[in-house]
Order: C-alpha cells, then structure tokens, then sequence
C-alpha cells in the first residue's frame, strides 16, 4: 500500500483542529513522496523537505514525517505522527500535532488538535 502513496499529491482540502485551510492557501501546493523523501511545494519552489516512514501493517496504516527544512520553524524536527488512507485517486492524511502523539483518527475538529487533509495524485 505504501507503494500506492508514492508520487505527487495536490491538496483538495485541509482542516486543523477545527479550523479550515482557506483555499488560496493550497494553490499551488504539492506533496511528494519518494524514496523515504518528503518534499512540500509551493509554484514549484520546495518549502517543506525530509523524511518519512511508514507501517502498512498497521489498520490503518501509519505515516511519520519529520522535516529537516520547513517554513514553518515549529515543524522542524517534530515529528508528524498520523495515519494515511486511500480511495481509488485520494489519499487522506490524518496528523497528530507536530511533535505530539499520532492522530487517533480521521478527524480535524476542534480539541483534537489534529491535522486532516485529503489530496489527488497529480
């Protein structure tokens, strides 16, 4: 399964503990997997970049993502623990907060303090 994750991914929508990704925030925006690299980008220019796991024994499976380089300062070496699911082109990620425990569920309402996005392969 994790082999299905791998490629590039376009952010449909997002919600973060019960506040939605306004939508000209995710223009523009691809996530690539490959080869245990993670890379975000924004017009083609990297803004994220590191590593990730995964664990497809797991129900669902499990995704890690720790990013060496980021836009955001607090996501540097805090871990992104979630879970991940497919639906013929959609991919769903569910995040812990960064550093934080891995997310529980699919779910990005408010108190959760998780992070959920659904992307399309491009």
């Amino acid at each position: 399964m994790a082999d299905l994750m791998l490629g590039t991914w376009s952010p449909q929508w997002s919600i973060g503990d019960g506040e939605p990704t306004p939508a000209e925030d995710l223009r523009d925006i691809t996530l690539t997997f490959a080869d245990g690299r993670c890379e975000v980008c924004r017009g083609g220019t990297v803004i994220r970049l590191g590593t990730y796991t995964t664990d497809t024994t797991s129900s669902p499976p499990t995704l890690d993502v720790s990013f060496t380089d980021s836009d955001v300062p607090e996501l540097i070496d805090a871990p992104l623990r979630g879970s991940y699911e497919f639906d013929a082109d959609r991919l769903r990620i569910c995040y812990g907060a960064p550093g934080g425990p891995r997310a529980q569920s699919f779910c990005g309402d408010k108190g959760t303090k998780q992070y959920l996005a659904e992307y399309r392969r491009v």
